[in-house]
């Protein structure tokens, strides 16, 4: 340990000296759980390891003190045999300042701190669910109690969860809670009003409340239930829908909350309903068997108590009856007596005990007769009106079950002529042709008049149609077409109506025409194309071409006649050699032939900056206009002429000339030229001075009258040559090349 090599090393240093000297040693202090920096939770205790020591004296002689954020804690700490020191802290935002102080018996002192890093702590989460503001409960039954609570930090089995209420507190209620923080239990409360809430509480002591207030109501009162419909011990037929209604009520909640069912003593269930929230309840089946049922209406209030009511219902058989004359649908004779026959049969009751009603809807009820003992019966009326006829006939038992048959049947009177039109008159051969007939009456004004059609072509009778149509495709033209109508009641036939037409030639149809072109030009060849049909099968129609200029055929060639904008029209016609045309037209619109440039010049060429240059083009048009031609150069500056000058144009530039041709309708062409501008030398007047140097002389090259005709800009570079030889110009060896010279004679 630290604190043994401390204490050898006092040892070894007084065993070195001559004498023998007492010497007290500081105690020594570390925190050897935590270090500054170090992170804790907010509420969380967490135990704080020291470590103490001396050299000089034991541990049990030593004084532990600890601070925590400045006050005093642990104050009971001392340390073990170890010099462990022990401290449980709490740790608040903001705090986290811990100092560990040890004193010996004679005065001397060591401390170590350090600081925390303390982390605020989230608050648990609390959610009451159950009971709800909105809820009905009673005094006498248990209430659910159910909430949900989380937390950051804490496990669900780490929290303290109650259910409370204003007046009592924690219910002390059993509580169920689930790994995912759902919390039910189950308890009672007296009647009358109360703030419930839940309550959770986490390790660091932070809780959370949800709450809700509620009325606990007395004793829960049964509901109260009737039927209203049927009446009780009625009676139905077997598979017939039946509906049982009744009224359904309660003092505690809305009758719409109750569940109903409805059941049989003989077939078991008969299915639920819901009431309506002013308490009416119905169902409706057809499925009872065929016997006497007990039907027990039971409603159930949200808590299970019950009311029942119940009535007797009989489902029985009705008789059957069979109507077997006169023939459904039948015509009879209005001047006969109408036979009808019928046969009667019940399960319950004799055949002749069962009661017939016949009825006509025309006449009413014309007769009561029944069935003999073998359930036969027959009837015959002659008082019966003309017209259609539904008779129904029905039996009726001693239960008072029913069954109904009905016969349906006409009593006939001849109809009147019907009044005849054909249309369309004339017609072509495209054309249907209908025939309408009106007007046919039956005398009884209760029988449906039909109509039946006979035709003929040019006098001849025609197969082709037995309807109020002849079809397009069997007439011809110049034929006339008559049609004969009768009017039937289904048994007897009126005098018959008649009307003609006649079909006429029809004009063939022309598609088109189109040209191959919308717009055209000078030169251009413009094709006009037409097509014709006739819906006469004997037709074939043909087509043919005039021009807006009258020329004929299918083609035109555009000329410089043909002005620009004006239209070229071809107009074509369809003719069926038999009196029938069929025109139609088609424009193209004559555009404007931009002119054409026949080549572009610039001179002179080559040119320099000081130059006029010139810029020449000419130009032709195919609509024989005299185009205007017009000149822009580089830079912008317009005209067939451009002075140039250093300051248009420097040496090596090119410039361009975009000549344009345009004509009297606007059209345009364009085309270039271009000249690129030429160098001219520089010139320079050059001196030496001396003129006449002798071998000591220094020479100095002057140049002076420096011009450019093409005003660039110009640099000045000097070579010396003796007697044609180039030689290097410097101070040092102009001297000697002087001397040289001299000696040479140079």
């Amino acid at each position: 340990m630290r604190f043994s090599v401390l204490f050898a090393a006092f040892v070894l240093a007084g065993c070195s000296d001559t004498s023998i000297k007492t010497v007290n040693s500081s105690p020594e202090a570390i925190i050897a759980s935590h270090s500054t920096g170090d992170t804790v939770l907010e509420g969380d205790t967490e135990t704080v390891i020291g470590q103490v020591g001396d050299t000089d004296h034991a541990l049990e002689d030593l004084s532990v003190t600890w601070l925590q954020d400045g006050e005093a804690v642990c104050t009971d700490s001392a340390p073990d045999s170890t010099g462990n020191v022990l401290c449980p802290m709490t740790f608040a935002v903001g705090g986290g300042e811990i100092s560990l102080m040890v004193r010996d018996p004679r005065g001397a002192a060591d401390s170590a701190s350090v600081n925390l890093d303390v982390q605020a702590t989230d608050a648990p989460t609390a959610e009451l669910i159950s009971p709800t503001a909105d809820g009905i409960y009673y005094s006498d039954e248990l209430i659910a109690f159910q909430g949900r609570v989380s937390d950051t930090e804490d496990s669900v089995d780490a929290l303290t969860i109650s259910f409370e209420t204003d007046a009592d507190g924690d219910l002390g209620l059993e509580l169920n809670v689930t790994s995912e923080g759902e919390v039910e239990a189950f308890g009672q409360l007296p009647e009358g009003e109360h703030a419930v809430r839940i309550k959770v509480v986490d390790s660091t002591g932070k809780d959370d409340t949800d709450s809700a207030v509620i009325t606990v109501g007395p004793p829960n009162s049964a509901p109260t239930c009737t039927i209203t419909s049927p009446e009780d011990s009625s009676t139905g037929p077997e598979g017939e829908e039946v509906r049982f209604e009744g009224t359904v009520d309660d003092v505690d909640v809305s009758p719409d909350w109750l569940s109903v069912e409805w059941e049989s003593d003989k077939d078991g269930s008969m299915g639920s309903s819901s009431p309506d929230s002013d308490g009416t309840v119905g169902i409706a089946i057809s499925t009872l068997s065929a016997q006497t049922h007990r039907v027990t209406l039971m409603a159930t209030d949200e808590v299970g108590s019950t009311c029942t009511d119940s009535i007797y219902y009989t489902v029985g058989t009705p008789p059957v009856l069979n109507v077997t004359a006169p023939s459904d649908g039948g015509v009879l004779d209005h001047s006969e007596a109408v036979v009808f026959e019928a046969t009667v049969e019940d399960n319950e009751d004799l055949p002749d005990a069962v009661g017939l009603s016949w009825e006509s809807d025309i006449d009413g009820v014309f007769s009561t007769d029944g069935a003999d003992s073998t359930g036969a019966v027959t009837v015959s009326v002659d008082s019966l009106s003309p017209g259609d006829h539904v008779v129904t006939v029905t039996a009726t038992d001693t239960a008072g079950l029913v069954a109904t048959d009905t016969v349906s049947f006409n009593l006939n009177q001849p109809p009147t002529a019907p009044t005849v039109t054909l249309e369309p008159d004339p017609a072509t051969t495209d054309q249907t042709l209908i025939a309408t007939a009106t007007g046919s009456v039956d005398p009884e004004a209760t029988a449906t008049v039909t109509y039946t059609y006979a035709w003929f072509e040019d006098g001849l009778a025609s197969f082709e149609s037995t309807a109020d149509t002849f079809p397009a495709s069997a007439t011809a033209k110049h034929r006339t077409y008559r049609v004969e109508v009768t009017a039937t009641d289904g048994l007897v036939e009126s005098t018959a109506g008649d009307a003609e037409a006649t079909v006429v030639n029809s004009d063939p149809v022309l598609s088109g025409p189109t040209l191959s072109a919308d717009e055209v030009a000078v030169g251009d060849v413009l094709t006009c194309t037409a097509s014709a049909t006739d819906i006469d099968p004997e037709d074939s129609p043909t087509v043919t071409y005039e021009w807006s200029d009258g020329s004929t055929g299918p083609t035109y060639t555009v000329t410089a006649d043909d002005t620009v904008d004006s239209a070229i029209t071809c107009t074509a016609t369809a003719d069926d050699s038999d009196g029938g045309t069929a025109t139609g037209t088609a424009s193209a619109t004559v555009t404007n032939t931009a002119p054409i440039i026949d080549g572009v010049t610039i001179s002179p060429d080559p040119a320099y900056n000081d130059d006029t240059l010139i810029c020449t083009a000419t130009a032709t048009d195919a609509d024989g206009d005299a185009p205007t031609m017009s000149y822009e150069w580089t830079g912008g500056a317009t005209g067939p002429e451009l002075p140039l000058t250093s300051i248009i144009a420097a040496s090596g530039d090119t410039l361009t000339c975009t000549a344009t041709a345009t004509d009297a309708d606007g059209g345009t062409a364009s085309d270039t030229a271009t000249v690129t501008i030429g160098n001219r030398a520089p010139t320079v007047d050059v001196s030496i001075d001396p003129a006449a140097p002798t071998r000591h002389d220094t020479l100095t090259c002057t140049a002076s009258g420096i011009t450019d005709p093409d005003d660039d800009a110009t640099t000045i570079s000097l070579a010396w040559t003796i007697d044609g030889a180039p030689a290097v110009a410097s101070s040092s060896e102009t001297e000697s090349i002087l001397e040289e010279a001299a000696d040479a004679g140079q």
